[in-house]
């Protein structure tokens, strides 16, 4: 045989292996689930505001007037901390995370983040943050961004409060809907933050529902600066009745004659994170540090029912950390938009909840005389649903994943007791992905109550899949007046 096709004979063996090992890698990595694959979605620095139109956001309506968050590497860190001082009159207000010698710190970052404040008579938080991307030294700088719950008010589906209120008549049809079999110990011990406007913690519906440790039933974080316990002696310190209801829809407890309601999973210890100040809304940093004091608590899942239209780099990363150890589930939002993206959940680590019920007919109502049958409409026993003609939704699938009862749902009224029936305020119904939401994150902890040594990258893998059957049309698609509107997987908890 000659050296030439010796050669060539070689060459053919060599490519052959290196196609072969090529074909076996690609396998092996399109069937792996790889939490740090997250990782690797980030927004480049310099695409941080490309779309953002920074310039065009309200000071004390989008984001907090006088305050810029910014990041360094720590070995710089006094430096930038100097240049920021005398460049631009911004003064080192507190250390949000990485802190230097901070033991509870959950991050393993050599970066040190800061919440810096403004003087008066200084430039904008644009201009600043614009300049600030300029230098090497600062790994990003944002602003404090300001967010809300994603309730939605005023609607033509809204239902009656005042009816006597049992699961027959304000819950059946929706329950049925989720195609599973209710348990009253469903969700045993499984720990879930509601991150949100604060619990009332005396309230009959969730006695037994709650975490507690030594007096404490969890934490505020509103002022990051000053993260303070909650206990039963301040119980009463919630901002608004939303995470009161978010933490009943997850929880609620078959508890009196008064008190009939269920939550999906009533077996999970509920953990009341408080991350909103006097009008009910959250900050980029209160929500920074929520999430860092689920993860100190061992917390299982995180239920946030409140988003923004806003990109926010920080707070990204800490849910893209925080997801490595728990699933986050979070509202998709309430503008009745196709592919438009509400945070924190479009973040990647984020499961992001769409709504369905109701229809946007108002004529298929008109023979309704009571909330059974009103919610008969709602819930329809054909099981083609209807998205919720307020939900934000995504018919390529890009930001959000899942989809779940968001309209008239029916659960505890803060401060809702006291009169001779407490069935008329004990219980209220509401609508919006802030309720669609936590039957997800309830969902999520009958999963892991079935399959206790489930990562959390195997909840989300299950959550996004558990549908997958199952289209939800919108009323435009049931009419006849598009082909492609709707969303895929309806959420099957009998699936998961």
């Amino acid at each position: 045989m000659s050296i030439k096709l010796k050669l060539y004979k070689t060459i053919s063996i060599i490519l052959t292996l290196c196609i072969l090992l090529g074909i076996f890698s690609y396998s092996f990595s399109v069937f792996a689930i790889d939490d740090t694959e997250m990782d690797n979605n980030f927004i480049e620095k310099k695409e941080l505001y490309t779309n953002q139109r920074l310039n065009d956001l309200i000071a004390g309506e989008d984001y907090v007037e006088d305050e810029i968050i910014v990041s360094s590497k720590v070995d710089t860190a006094e430096d930038v901390l100097e240049e920021l001082t005398n460049s631009y009159g911004l003064s080192d207000k507190y250390c949000l995370s990485s802190c230097v010698g901070d033991s509870t710190s959950t991050s393993t970052s050599d970066d040190v983040t800061y919440v810096m404040s403004l003087e008066e008579g200084s430039a904008t938080v644009p201009e600043i943050i614009t300049d600030l991307e300029k230098n090497e030294d600062i790994i990003y700088a944002q602003p404090n961004f300001i967010y809300e719950t994603a309730e939605e008010v005023d609607s033509y589906l809204s239902i009656s409060n005042s009816e006597f209120k049992s699961y027959e008549n304000s819950q059946k049809a929706m329950f049925n809907s989720l195609n599973f079999t209710w348990s009253e110990t469903g969700g045993a011990d499984i720990k879930v933050a509601v991150i949100d406007t604060g619990i009332d913690l005396a309230h009959p519906a969730l006695n037994g529902a709650l975490w507690s440790e030594n007096g404490v039933y969890g934490y505020n974080t509103s002022d990051p600066n000053n993260i303070t316990e909650i206990t039963m002696e301040n119980s009463n310190s919630y901002t608004n009745s939303h995470g009161t209801h978010v933490a009943g829809i997850i929880a609620m407890q078959q508890n009196s004659e008064e008190y009939t309601l269920k939550g999906i999973a009533p077996g999970v210890k509920i953990v009341d994170l408080q991350a909103s100040y006097e009008d009910g809304y959250f900050t980029t940093v209160a929500l920074i540090a929520a999430v860092e004091q689920a993860q100190l608590l061992g917390v299982d899942i995180v239920n946030m029912s409140l988003g923004g239209s806003m990109y926010d780099y920080a707070w990204n990363i800490t849910c893209n950390h925080a997801a490595r150890d728990m699933v986050i589930v979070a509202a998709a939002g309430n503008s009745s938009s196709n592919n438009t993206a509400s945070y924190p959940a479009a973040f990647s680590s984020v499961i992001g909840v769409m709504a369905y019920g109701g229809s946007a007919d108002p004529s298929l109502y008109k023979d309704v005389t009571n909330n059974e049958s009103f919610l008969s409409k709602n819930y329809p026993s054909s099981d083609k649903q209807i998205l919720a003609e307020f939900s934000n939704y995504d018919v390529r699938g890009r930001y959000y994943d899942i989809v779940a009862p968001g309209v008239n749902i029916c659960s505890a009224n803060a401060g809702g007791r006291g009169n001779a029936n407490e069935r008329f305020n004990g219980y209220i119904f509401k609508s919006g992905t802030s309720m669609a939401s936590p039957i997800v994150a309830a969902a999520a902890a009958l999963y892991i109550g079935e399959h206790p040594s489930a990562t959390p990258s195997q909840v989300r893998y299950a959550l996004k899949n558990c549908g997958s059957n199952k289209n939800v049309y919108t009323y435009k698609h049931l009419m006849n007046e598009t082909s492609s509107a709707y969303v895929s997987n309806q959420l099957d908890i009998s699936r998961l």
